[in-house]
């Protein structure tokens, strides 16, 4: 006999049941949602990333319906929920559920909106799907006003830098060191450090290319696995 799915109440429920008053107050600030800050008006239950991680293998796997509308959620910790399933769903290499989470995935990028909520799923959703196909709509979301939609598009790359595969990244880089946001500014510099682990030669390249005119933050977040003699010389613009 069939175990009966969970709806979403009833995992909002639980969610709800290990939560953490205090614990939210220090997430509202950490992840500035405050007026006028990137995540303005998002709500915290209060629950470490791990018990959500738990809560994920308790449930699994739920209809893809289901992940949709807990993606609604005024809760941030249940749209990480609701990402962290997708990715579970998407997983498997045989799974036939693939291009419909991806399809699921881009077209709910408006409640991914936080940088965690895009780490966490990006590149293995996204990103994964894209290694061996047409990567032109991360050239789209890299032009997006969105700025979710933005680190999206970077933060997919990873995927694609795991196989040794730099073009995209080094590209889409170039596209968005111009960008205003510094929470794009830490993702493109993340991404170059991880070209810079696999070939450090590609970075150096990309780095004595465009430093003039990299944002600080970007810089420095790309330098720092180089040596030390390196970064001063970068960050001092002797090269």
């Amino acid at each position: 006999m069939t175990k009966a799915q969970p709806d979403q109440h009833k995992i909002v429920a639980y969610l709800k049941s290990i939560a953490d008053p205090k614990r939210a107050e220090g997430a509202k600030r950490f992840f500035k949602s405050g007026e006028g800050e990137y995540g303005e008006g998002d709500q915290f239950l209060g629950i470490a990333n791990p018990a959500v991680h738990q809560a994920v293998k308790r449930f699994k796997p739920l209809d893809l319906e289901v992940c949709e509308a807990l993606l609604e959620s005024e809760f941030h910790e249940v749209r990480f929920f609701a990402l962290a399933m997708m990715v579970e769903l998407y997983r498997p290499k045989r799974s036939a559920l693939k291009e419909q989470v991806v399809a699921s995935y881009l077209a709910n990028t408006q409640f991914i909106n936080n940088w965690d909520l895009v780490d966490c799923s990006a590149y293995k959703i996204l990103g994964n799907y894209l290694i061996e196909r047409d990567r032109s709509q991360l050239f789209d979301l890299a032009r997006s006003e969105s700025l979710w939609e933005r680190r999206i598009a970077i933060v997919s790359n990873y995927a694609f830098i795991k196989q040794n595969d730099f073009e995209t990244t080094l590209s889409l880089a170039e596209i968005l060191k111009h960008d205003s946001e510094d929470l794009i500014h830490k993702a493109v510099g993340w991404m170059l450090k991880e070209v810079g682990k696999r070939d450090a030669q590609v970075l150096r390249r990309f780095i004595q290319t465009h430093h003039q005119d990299l944002p600080r933050t970007l810089l420095r977040t790309a330098i720092e696995k180089l040596p030390a003699n390196e970064r001063a010389a970068f960050l001092a613009n002797k090269v």
